[in-house]
């Protein structure tokens, strides 16, 4: 369980120092590498935890349409929140595409390196080397991804459970956030915003969704807080939902850095 935190927030280190937190999954996978999971195992469970925290935004932002207001947000929302909707649903289906057949992920790499420049006989040997590993690799993530559904049924559940605790925690972090700053907000509609935010930029282009993070929390929150307050409710709100994440995780990436140096 420890080296599963361990991992975790070096994903969130990466994935908020990273644009579109491309380098979370990465992260992830070489911390328990390191603890001596296998690669294809290490993809495994981190692709699995991407679906299920895509698949909570989802099933989550539905049910946030049904506690806010319909009044609350202007005509403009309806067109961002279809979009934000829409690229996460095309993720994990893509995701879920490539867990039960790898050979179309296979094919998909191929196509992209036939593309590349660099048209000499040791690129294309490398590039052959490297489709055959991950293909080898895609290969045992399949396998290991239907041995979970056949035989690890519960496990899966539990990952969905852990995954609504882990995040309606982020949801709480900011509801406790504003209480403390001594703003009485409703509850249900304060979640629901969150929610609604969350989704919005999970995939944000800059690192660590800074500055959008900060702007839609100034705008989601302007309809339930004061004007004066938002500046410092969007500052504590990101300390205490990714900034503190951020530096375990940085702290967890340095020392296995420094220890793999030593094992050299």
């Amino acid at each position: 369980i420890w080296d599963c935190m361990r991992s975790n927030w070096a994903n969130m280190f990466m994935g908020a120092a990273t644009p579109f937190q491309t380098g979370g999954a990465p992260a992830q996978i070489y911390v328990l590498w390191r603890c001596g999971v296998p690669v294809a195992d290490s993809l495994l469970i981190s692709t699995v935890n991407l679906v299920a925290t895509l698949t909570f935004f989802l099933l989550s932002s539905l049910l946030a349409l049904f506690w806010l207001p319909a009044d609350l947000f202007g005509e403009n929302f309806a067109p961002i929140f279809r979009v934000g909707f829409s690229v996460v649903t095309a993720i994990v289906s893509i995701l879920l595409l490539f867990l039960s057949f790898p050979t179309v992920a296979h094919k998909a790499l191929s196509a992209l390196f036939r593309v590349l420049p660099g048209k000499s006989q040791s690129s294309r040997d490398k590039r052959t080397r490297i489709l055959d590993r991950v293909h080898s690799e895609l290969l045992r993530v399949r396998q290991g991804f239907r041995s979970i559904l056949r035989h690890n049924k519960t496990g899966i559940f539990l990952t969905i459970i852990a995954t609504q605790v882990l995040f309606f925690n982020k949801y709480l972090m900011g509801y406790v956030v504003a209480r403390a700053m001594g703003q009485e907000v409703p509850f249900e509609i304060f979640i629901g915003l969150q929610v609604i935010q969350l989704l919005l930029i999970y995939f944000a282009p800059t690192p660590g969704a800074s500055g959008i993070a900060e702007l839609s929390s100034v705008w989601l929150m302007g309809k339930l807080m004061p004007e004066s307050t938002l500046l410092i409710y969007a500052l504590l709100w990101r300390l205490t939902s990714t900034i503190l994440g951020a530096i375990f995780g940085s702290v967890v990436l340095l020392y296995e850095f420094r220890d793999q140096s030593k094992d050299k």
